[in-house]
C-alpha cells in the first residue's frame, strides 16, 4: 500500500444515539438527565450550565447531571415570558367578562323594578280594549296608558276643523248685497301712440374662428380648346 505523507488519518465520528422521550413527556424544553433509566422532566432552566437531576425515590436523589446551553436557556426564557403574557389576558379578559355579566343582570334587575312600579301605579284595562300587538319592541312591556300616551304623541297631525265638535254653532254670516254702492270708476283714457312696423332685424351671422372658405368651382383646370374645324379636301394634280 502506498503511503503519502500528505494524508492524515481521520477519526472516526462518534454517533449519537437519538433519545427516546414517552408520549407524556410535557414538551421539549424539559430536561433529561444523564442516567438512561431516569425518565424524570427536571423543569426549563433560565441559565446556562450542569444541573443535577430532581428526582427523588425512597429519600435518595437521582445522581444523574444534564447541560443547559445558552440557546436552550434563551428559549425557556422566552417561553415563560409567553406564558407570563397569556396568563395575563387570560385573566383580564375573565374580569371583563364578569364586569359585562354583572352589567346586563344590574340593568335586567332595573328595568324589572321599574315596570312592577309602573304596573302597580297604573290600573290594568280591560283585555278587549286593550290594543292588539306592539308597534314597537320596546311597547312589550309599557303599562297600557302610557302606550296611548306615546302612539298619541307619534300621531300624525290632525287638522284643528275636524277637532272642532259638531254641538258649538258657527256665528250666522252677514247676507250679500246684489248690488255694490258705488258704480266703478272709469278707466282713464291713456294716449294714443302710433306704433310703426317693427323693422326686420338683421340676424348676425356667428362668429367663426376659421377663415372664410373659398368659393368652389366645377374645375380648376384650364378650359379646352375649341375643336379645329374640318380641312377641305385637297385635289391632287397629275402631269401626263
Amino acid at each position: 500500500m502506498f503511503f503519502s505523507i500528505f494524508s492524515k488519518s481521520k477519526k472516526a465520528k462518534k454517533t449519537y444515539e437519538a433519545t427516546r422521550f414517552p408520549s407524556d413527556w410535557p414538551s421539549y424544553l424539559h430536561n433529561k438527565c444523564s442516567v438512561p433509566t431516569c425518565y424524570y422532566p427536571n423543569a426549563p432552566q433560565v441559565a446556562e450550565g450542569l444541573f443535577h437531576c430532581g428526582y427523588k425515590a425512597r429519600g435518595f436523589y437521582c445522581e444523574g447531571t444534564y447541560i443547559v446551553t445558552t440557546a436552550m436557556a434563551k428559549s425557556a426564557l422566552l417561553s415563560y415570558e409567553n406564558d407570563s403574557r397569556f396568563q395575563v389576558d387570560v385573566v383580564r379578559q375573565a374580569e371583563r367578562d364578569a364586569q359585562v355579566k354583572r352589567y346586563k343582570e344590574t340593568k335586567s334587575q332595573l328595568e324589572k323594578e321599574a315596570r312592577e312600579r309602573a304596573a302597580a301605579r297604573t290600573p290594568e284595562r280591560r283585555a278587549k280594549d286593550a290594543k292588539r300587538g306592539c308597534t314597537s319592541p320596546r311597547e312589550q312591556y309599557m303599562a297600557l296608558e302610557r302606550k296611548d300616551a306615546v302612539r298619541l304623541r307619534h300621531k300624525s297631525p290632525v287638522p284643528t276643523c275636524q277637532l272642532q265638535p259638531p254641538s258649538i254653532r258657527r256665528l250666522p254670516v252677514p247676507p250679500c248685497k246684489s248690488q255694490p254702492e258705488q258704480r266703478p270708476r272709469p278707466l282713464p283714457q291713456l294716449p294714443r301712440q302710433h306704433i310703426s312696423e317693427p323693422h326686420p332685424i338683421q340676424q348676425q351671422q356667428p362668429h367663426s374662428l376659421y377663415p372664410a372658405q373659398r368659393p368652389q368651382f366645377e374645375s380648376y383646370h384650364y378650359p379646352r380648346r375649341a375643336p379645329r374645324p374640318p380641312r377641305a379636301p385637297t385635289v391632287q394634280h397629275r402631269n401626263h
